[in-house]
């Protein structure tokens, strides 16, 4: 019994040694020094500083060219508009989105058929700025035209800021990964030295809209509109980076 006791403590102390051997972090690089892999992470939040409408000028013509000029129109009085706002407001800015122009049917019933109503010219214009009162200002503005529609606000944040937050959080990441390397390193009696190499992934979400709205943005109610009125008070969460850095930092 003694014998076949023996035998199995060689056997599970083999076991144990193979165990360790593949799950120990410290593992010898090249034969010259020997390393530990991390893996570091950081999650932050991140507040949206842009804010953004879409707005739309529709025309309809019994021509494509007649209602591609009217769109064209009132698209060039909006954009010379937003020129003359950056005085007030530096940071506005505007894309074209799409322009479109087709044909435009009509269920008609007593004919029992689709019938051509002519053709329609669609312009979209994005404007985004840093503050609603901004866009307040484009809302109102925009109002005046008959061929204009505003679409949803959103919200989000802009290239610059998550750019340097990412780096930002890439640099915590880092920091987070060799606070574990050093908190390894201290079982086994090491010192942590220089990082050998490192991974990153990182995800951001950067998105935020109010509630969906399209509507005719000359109305009753448009005339009586002020530009701080013509804002409402946005709430959208703050968006999210999370960086991982799987990293090998050389042991002395």
């Amino acid at each position: 019994m003694s014998l076949n006791l023996n035998k199995n403590v060689v056997f599970v102390t083999t076991v144990a040694a193979i165990i360790l051997l593949f799950f120990n972090p410290f593992a010898t690089n090249n034969g010259n020094f020997k390393q530990v892999n991390v893996t570091g992470e950081c999650i932050k939040k991140v507040a949206k500083d842009r804010v953004s409408v879409t707005v739309e000028v529709k025309n309809l013509d019994t021509k494509v060219a007649g209602a591609t000029k009217k769109s064209m129109d009132t698209y060039k009085k909006i954009t010379d508009a937003i020129v003359v706002m950056k005085s007030d407001y530096k940071n506005i800015e505007m894309e074209t989105t799409s322009i479109d122009s087709y044909e435009k049917r009509e269920w008609d019933g007593k004919q029992k058929k689709n019938v051509l109503m002519g053709y329609e010219s669609v312009i979209r214009l994005e404007i985004i700025a840093e503050n609603q009162e901004a866009i307040g200002r484009v809302i109102e503005m925009v109002s005046k035209y008959s061929d204009v529609y505003t679409g949803s606000l959103r919200m989000f944040t802009s290239r610059e800021l998550m750019k340097a937050e990412q780096e930002s959080c890439m640099k915590e990441a880092t920091a987070n990964a060799r606070e574990k390397a050093v908190a390894l390193a201290r079982g086994g009696k090491s010192y942590v030295g220089k990082m050998i190499n490192a991974n990153y992934y990182n995800s951001s979400s950067n998105s935020g809209y109010a509630e969906p709205r399209m509507l005719m943005a000359k109305s009753v109610m448009a005339d009586m509109v002020v530009a701080e009125e013509a804002a409402p008070t946005l709430y959208a969460r703050d968006g999210d980076i999370s960086v991982t850095v799987n990293a090998s930092f050389e042991l002395k």
